[in-house]
C-alpha cells in the first residue's frame, strides 16, 4: 500500500515536471559522431558559431585522452552532446581569460550527458567562472562526473562555474580538489537553477593561502603602496555542492572536507551562502573555517528586496560621474607632488571608476526589474524528488514485509503437510486449507513484484525527475502503472484466498463470519487501488499544475478509501484470532491445525499493520503535495547583487581612501587642497543620496520586517529543510550544525552582519528564512562565541521542528545551545539532547533565547561558569517564550530558574509516555571504540545503572598497550562513547630499592602502566626476592646492581632450596640474566681469589727444594 502511495505522489509529482518540459515541435535532429581528438577539434571549431550546435546531437564514441595534446574549449554549445559513459582525460587549461571549462557556456536548450572529463584548469590572479564541464550553463548537464583540480580567484564549480536560473544540474558527481578565494562549490560555484541528487568528494579550499611580500627587492615606493592595497576576503562563500546559490538544491550529499581552520567566511557542507531553497541534503565531510560556519549552510541569507527607486539610482550614476571628473583633475594637480599622494589618488580613481561602472550596471538590471513584469523560475521536479525521498524507505519496507510473510505461508504448508487425516471432515478442511494457502502464496507473490516494480519505478522516476528526461519519466510512469495493477491484483487474490478459508471453516461460524470480512475488505481494498491508479492515469498527458493538483486530491481521497479498508482489515484479523482461540480449545482432530492458522494470522497482523502505517504515509505525502504550489523564484539578473555588493565596496574604499588622502594634503600646494576639498564634499553628496535613498530607520526592527514564521510549509525562498550533517563543524565565531548564522551579510566587511551593516547603510528589507526539519548529528565546535546544534547565530528567520543532537562546544567563548548559541529571532518546535560546553550564556535549546516555544531538551553540560539553563542560558523577552519543557539533569530552566508554563522540568518517564518526541530523543548508547574501530555498542535506559558491566577486550596493537579510560557508570544520564588509550610499551621497570641512587634490579622487556616489579630482602642482608607481575612474562631480562667491585658470584635459590651459582653476562655495574619466571631469589657474593694461596704455594715448595738441596750438599 505504501508503494501505492509512493507511486501516486512520484506520477504527481511527475505531472509537475512535465510544466517544465511542454511539448515542443523540434526540428530534425543531425547526428555527429566523434571518434577520435581530431574529431573533436573539428567540433570545437564548428561550435565558435552560436548557432551551428543547434538541433544536433553530438556522440562521444570512445575516450580521449588530451596528456600530449593541445586543448581548447567548446566555446557555445546548445545541442545535445551524449558522451555515452566514455571519458576525456589529459585536458590541461591555462584561464588567461574568465569563463572556461570543456565547454564554456552551455545554452538554455543545451543538453550534456553521460560524460566523464579529468582535467586541471589554473588561472592567473583576477580570472574567474571556472567549471570542470562547463564554465557557464544555461542549459542541463546530467549524470556527468569530474575528477581533478581547478584553482581560481572566483566563481569555480566542479561541474559548471555558474548555473544560471535556466540552468539544471543533476545525478553529477565530482572529486579531486577545488581553490577558489569567493564563490567556489563542487558542483556550482554560483547556483540560481538547479541543483538535484549531485554528490561531491571534492577537498575545496582545504589549504591556506597566504600572501608574501618580497623584503630583499622591496623599494620605498612599494612601502609607500603597501598599506593602501585592499585586502583579499580569503575562502569567502565555499560549499561542497555551491559556494552561493539563490536557486534550488535538492537530495545533495558532500562527503569532502570543506575549508581550513580558522580561515574562511560562509562555510558550508553543502552551500556556503544561500537565499533559495534547499532540502534533503546530507553532509558526512569534516568542516572548517573561522566566522558563519555549518554543516549545511555557512549563512543563511533571506530573500529580501532592497528598497531603492530607479530616479534614486540615476542621481547616484550622475554625481558618481562628476565625483570621476574631479578626481580626474586632481590627478593633474598632483604631478608635482609626492609619489604618495599620487598612489593614493591613483587609489581613489580605482574606486570612483568602478563605483560608477557598478551603479550603471545596477541601474540597468534594476530598471528591468521594476518596470518589467517579473519573471519566475517554476520548478516542480523538487517536490518530486522530496517526495521520494520521503517514500524510498516506505517502499523498501514492503518489500522486507512481503518476504516475511513468504515464510510464514512456507511454515503453515509445512504443518498441513505434517496433519494425520483422521476423518472425512478433516480431510475437506484441509484440501479448502490447502486451495487457500495456494491463493495467499499467489497474492503474496504479487505483492512481492508489485513491491519490486515500484521500487525500481520510483527510483527510475527520480532519476528522471532530476534530469528531466521526458521518455524516462513516461517509462518510469507506466512502471507505475503496472506495479499499482499488480498491488490492486494482490488484494484481489488476498480475497479470494480469505473465501476459500471461509469455506474451509463453514460450520465454524465466528471462524467464518471473521473470513468472510477480511475478503470483503481485500476487495474494498483492490477496488480503493484501482480507482487511485485511474486518477493518476490522467496525470500522464496533462501539464497544467491545477489539474495536477485536482488529480492528486482525487488520488489522495481514494488512498482514504484504501486506509480504510486496511483498517477494516485489521479488525477482521482480531475477530479471526478470537475465533480461533476458541476452536483451538475444542482440542478436536484439527487443533494443530488451528494452532498453526493462528500463528499465520498473527504474522498476517503485523504485515497489515505495517501496511496500514505505509498506507498513512503516502497519503499524507499525496496530500500535502496537492496542496502545494510549484517552487518559484523571482529571476534577477545574475549579475545584479554582484554589482550592488561592488557598488558598496566601492563607495567603502573611497571613504577610506579620502581619509589618508586628507592627511597626506596637509603638506601639499593650495591648488591640490582645494581640489581634495572639493573631492570630500562631493562625496558627502553621494552618501546623503545613498541614505536619502534607503530612508533612515531609527532600529534595526525598522531595517527588516521578518515574516519567516508565517505559512513556512509553504515557504519556498530563503528555506533550508530536511538536511542532515553527520560530521564535525569547526571554526572560530558563529558555528552551527546545520547553518553557522541566519543573518544579512554585505561585502563591506565580512566580520559584520546585518546588526552593524544596517546601522552603517540603513538598509530596508522584507525577509524570510526558514530552518525547517532539520536535523545535527556530528560535533559543533567553536573558539569564540555563538555555537548552536543547528545554527550558531540566529538573527533573523524561524527555526522549526529541528534536532539537535551530539556535543556542542566553545573553547574560550560564551553562547552555546543545543539550538542555536544566540537567538534573536524564533525557534519553535524543536528538541535537544547534547552535551554543552563554554563559558557563559550555556542553554539547552539556546544559550540566549528571544522567541521560544513549544520545545524540549536534554542536556548534560560538562564545562561552564554561568548563565546556564537546561532551556535557555538567558532570555531578555520571557513574555515570548513558552511551553518548553526539560529533563531535570541538575540545572534549572533559564538562568538557574524554572518558569510554570514557561521553561519547566517534566519526568522522564512522563515525556516518554507523551508520544510525541522522535525515538531518538529516548535512545541512549554506551559505545566503546579501539583504533577508530567500534568495539561494542551498549543501549542502555535513561538513568540505568552499568557500574556491573564487563569492558569488551581492547584490540593488541603492536608495540602498545591500551585500557579504557576511568569512567562512573554509575546512574548512565547520556550518549557516551569511549575510546581505548593506547601507549608505546614501557621497556624498562626499576625498583624502589636503591644503592647508592642505583635501582637495586632493572627489568627489560615490554610493560604496561599495570606492571609491578617488587623487591624485598631476603633472611640475609645479600639477598634478595625479586617479583615481577607483568601481562607478558616471555623474553625479559633482569638487570642485578653488583653491591661491591670486583668480580663476584651469582647465586638463586632453587625449587628445593638449594643455592645453586647462576651463570650472568657482566654489564658493568650490573649482572644480566633472563628471568624465566615471575619470582627469584639471588645472593650476589665476592668471588674466593687462589692468586695468594698459590704463591705461597710455590713459595713452600721452592723453600723445601732448597733445604733438601743444601743437605744434599752437605752430605757430600
Amino acid at each position: 500500500m505504501r508503494r501505492l502511495k509512493k507511486c501516486i505522489c512520484i506520477i504527481i509529482t511527475f505531472m509537475m515536471i512535465f510544466t517544465l518540459f511542454p511539448q515542443k515541435l523540434q526540428a530534425e535532429t543531425e547526428m555527429i559522431h566523434i571518434k577520435s581528438i581530431e574529431d573533436f577539434n573539428e567540433f570545437v571549431q564548428l561550435s565558435r558559431l552560436d548557432t551551428w550546435s543547434r538541433n544536433k546531437s553530438v556522440y562521444l564514441d570512445c575516450d580521449l585522452d588530451f596528456t600530449e595534446q593541445e586543448f581548447t574549449s567548446v566555446p557555445i554549445f546548445s545541442g545535445m552532446f551524449d558522451g555515452q559513459g566514455h571519458t576525456i582525460t589529459g585536458i590541461q587549461i591555462d584561464a588567461n581569460e574568465p569563463i572556461k571549462g570543456l565547454f564554456r557556456i552551455i545554452e538554455a536548450e543545451g543538453i550534456v550527458q553521460n560524460l566523464n572529463v579529468s582535467s586541471a584548469i589554473a588561472a592567473d590572479e583576477g580570472r574567474q567562472i571556472f567549471g570542470g564541464i562547463a564554465g557557464e550553463n544555461y542549459g542541463r548537464i546530467i549524470n556527468c562526473k569530474f575528477y581533478g583540480k581547478i584553482y581560481g580567484d572566483a566563481i569555480i564549480g566542479g561541474i559548471a562555474g555558474i548555473n544560471q536560473d535556466s540552468g539544471r544540474i543533476a545525478n553529477c558527481e565530482v572529486s579531486g580538489t577545488l581553490g577558489g578565494e569567493k564563490y567556489t562549490g563542487g558542483i556550482s560555484g554560483e547556483n540560481f537553477g538547479s541543483i538535484i541528487k549531485c554528490v561531491n568528494r571534492c577537498r575545496i579550499n582545504t589549504s591556506a593561502k597566504e600572501n608574501t611580500l618580497d623584503l630583499e627587492n622591496l623599494d620605498l615606493n612599494q612601502l609607500e603602496s603597501f598599506n593602501n592595497v585592499k585586502p583579499i576576503n580569503t575562502h569567502t562563500d565555499t560549499g561542497g555542492i555551491s559556494g552561493y546559490s539563490s536557486g534550488i538544491i535538492q537530495s545533495c550529499i558532500n562527503y569532502a572536507m570543506i575549508g581550513y581552520p580558522h580561515m574562511g567566511y560562509n562555510i558550508g557542507g553543502i552551500v556556503g551562502r544561500q537565499s533559495g531553497y534547499l532540502s534533503g541534503c546530507s553532509n558526512y565531510g569534516h568542516i572548517f573555517g573561522r566566522k558563519d560556519v555549518g554543516g549545511i549552510v555557512g549563512q543563511m541569507e533571506p530573500a529580501f528586496i532592497q528598497q531603492i527607486s530607479r530616479n534614486q539610482l540615476q542621481s547616484l550614476g550622475d554625481e558618481l560621474d562628476q565625483l570621476q571628473r574631479m578626481i580626474d583633475n586632481a590627478m593633474n594637480h598632483a604631478n608635482a607632488s609626492s609619489s604618495a599622494i599620487s598612489i593614493e589618488i591613483n587609489t581613489l580613481a580605482n574606486y570612483a571608476d568602478a563605483a560608477a561602472d557598478s551603479s550603471k550596471r545596477v541601474l540597468d538590471q534594476s530598471a528591468d526589474y521594476i518596470d518589467s513584469t517579473i519573471e519566475t523560475i517554476n520548478d516542480t521536479s523538487t517536490l518530486m524528488v522530496e517526495a521520494l525521498d520521503r517514500l524510498d524507505p516506505i517502499i523498501k519496507k514492503l518489500k522486507i514485509t512481503s518476504d516475511s510473510f513468504t515464510q510464514t505461508c512456507s511454515q503453515l504448508e509445512k504443518a498441513i503437510k505434517e496433519l494425520q487425516i483422521i476423518s472425512d471432515d478433516s480431510g475437506a478442511v484441509i484440501h479448502q486449507v490447502n486451495l487457500a494457502l495456494d491463493d495467499l502464496k499467489k497474492a503474496n507473490q504479487a505483492l512481492a513484484s508489485a513491491a519490486d516494480k515500484l521500487d525500481k519505478a520510483l527510483q527510475l522516476l527520480s532519476d528522471a525527475a532530476a534530469s528531466g528526461d521526458q521518455e524516462k519519466i513516461n517509462e518510469a510512469l507506466n512502471q507505475l502503472n503496472e506495479g499499482m495493477r499488480e498491488l490492486s491484483d494482490a488484494a484481489h487474490q488476498g480475497s479470494e484466498a480469505m473465501k476459500r478459508f471461509a469455506d474451509a471453516m463453514k460450520g465454524r461460524d465466528n471462524a467464518s463470519d471473521a473470513l468472510e470480512e477480511l475478503s470483503l475488505s481485500l476487495s474494498a481494498m483492490s477496488d480503493a487501488i484501482t480507482k487511485t491508479n485511474d486518477a493518476l492515469k490522467t496525470l500522464i498527458d496533462e501539464i497544467d499544475w491545477t489539474k495536477v493538483s485536482e488529480a492528486l486530491k482525487e488520488a489522495s481521497d481514494a488512498l482514504a478509501d484504501v486506509q480504510k479498508a486496511s483498517a477494516d482489515f485489521n479488525e477482521g484479523l482480531k475477530k479471526l484470532g478470537s475465533a480461533l482461540d476458541e476452536l483451538e480449545a475444542l482440542n478436536d482432530d484439527l487443533a494443530p491445525l488451528y494452532t498453526q492458522l493462528r500463528k499465520t494470522t498473527r504474522a498476517l497482523a503485523s504485515t497489515s499493520d505495517d501496511f496500514s502505517n505505509m498506507v498513512r504515509e503516502i497519503r499524507k505525502q499525496v496530500k500535502a503535495l496537492a496542496d502545494k504550489e510549484p517552487i518559484q523564484f523571482t529571476r534577477l539578473p545574475s549579475g545584479y547583487q554582484q554589482d550592488s555588493n561592488q557598488l558598496h565596496a566601492s563607495i567603502s574604499g573611497i571613504s577610506a581612501s579620502l581619509k589618508s588622502l586628507n592627511q597626506e594634503v596637509e603638506r601639499s600646494s593650495k591648488t591640490l587642497t582645494a581640489d581634495i576639498r572639493a573631492i570630500s564634499d562631493q562625496f558627502n553628496v553621494i552618501m546623503h543620496l545613498m541614505i536619502e535613498a534607503l530612508s533612515q530607520p531609527d532600529t534595526v526592527s525598522d531595517v527588516f520586517e521578518d515574516t519567516s514564521d508565517q505559512d513556512i510549509d509553504a515557504t519556498t525562498n530563503g528555506k533550508v529543510a530536511d538536511s542532515v550533517n553527520y560530521d564535525i563543524v569547526e571554526g572560530d565565531v558563529n558555528i552551527g550544525g546545520i547553518a553557522g548564522s541566519m543573518a544579512i551579510e554585505f561585502d563591506l566587511d565580512p566580520e559584520d552582519d546585518l546588526s552593524s551593516a544596517a546601522d552603517k547603510l540603513n538598509y530596508r528589507y522584507e525577509t524570510k528564512a526558514v530552518m525547517s526539519g532539520c536535523i545535527n548529528k556530528g560535533s559543533v565546535i567553536a573558539k569564540k562565541n555563538n555555537v548552536g546544534g543547528l545554527v550558531g547565530r540566529l538573527d533573523l528567520g524561524t527555526v522549526s521542528q529541528c534536532e539537535g543532537y551530539g556535543t556542542v562546544e566553545s573553547t574560550s567563548g560564551d553562547y552555546v545551545g543545543g539550538i542555536a548559541g544566540y537567538a534573536d529571532a524564533k525557534i519553535q518546535q524543536c528538541i535537544a539532547k547534547a552535551e554543552l560546553k563554554g563559558n557563559n550564556y550555556i542553554g539547552g535549546i539556546a544559550g540566549m533565547a528571544s522567541t521560544l516555544i513549544d520545545s524540549y531538551a536534554l542536556i548534560k553540560v560538562s564545562e561552564g561558569i554561568g548563565r546556564i539553563g537546561a532551556i535557555a542560558g538567558a532570555s531578555n523577552k520571557h513574555s515570548q517564550i513558552s511551553g518548553n519543557y526539560f529533563v531535570d539533569t541538575g540545572f534549572a530552566g533559564i538562568d538557574g530558574i524554572s518558569y510554570a508554563d514557561i521553561a519547566q522540568p517534566i519526568d522522564y518517564q512522563a515525556l516518554k509516555e507523551l508520544n510525541t518526541l522522535p525515538s531518538a530523543f529516548f535512545e541512549f548508547t554506551l559505545t566503546f571504540k579501539a583504533d577508530n574501530q567500534t568495539i561494542k555498542t551498549i543501549p542502555f535506559d535513561f538513568n540505568e545503572d552499568l557500574s556491573s558491566l564487563t569492558l569488551p577486550a581492547i584490540p593488541e596493537k603492536a608495540g602498545y598497550y591500551a585500557s579504557w579510560p576511568a569512567f562512573d557508570y554509575h546512574r548512565m544520564q547520556f550518549s557516551e562513547v569511549l575510546t581505548a588509550q593506547y601507549q608505546p610499551m614501557i621497556s624498562v621497570l626499576a625498583s624502589d630499592v636503591c644503592i647508592d641512587e642505583k635501582p637495586l634490579v632493572l627489568a627489560q622487556g615490554a610493560f604496561t602502566d599495570q606492571d609491578l616489579l617488587t623487591v624485598s630482602q631476603f633472611k640475609d642482608d645479600n639477598c634478595w626476592q625479586v617479583q615481577l607481575t607483568a601481562k607478558q612474562s616471555e623474553n625479559i631480562t633482569l638487570r642485578l646492581l653488583k653491591p661491591i667491585d670486583g668480580k663476584v658470584s651469582l647465586w638463586v635459590l632453587n625449587d628445593a632450596g638449594a643455592w645453586v651459582s647462576k651463570p650472568f653476562t657482566d654489564c658493568g655495574s650490573y649482572l644480566q640474566i633472563d628471568m624465566e619466571e615471575s619470582e627469584l631469589i639471588f645472593c650476589i657474593t665476592p668471588k674466593k681469589s687462589y692468586t695468594l694461596l698459590l704463591a705461597g704455594g710455590l713459595t713452600l715448595i721452592l723453600i723445601i727444594l732448597f733445604i733438601i738441596k743444601k743437605r744434599y750438599s752437605h752430605s757430600q
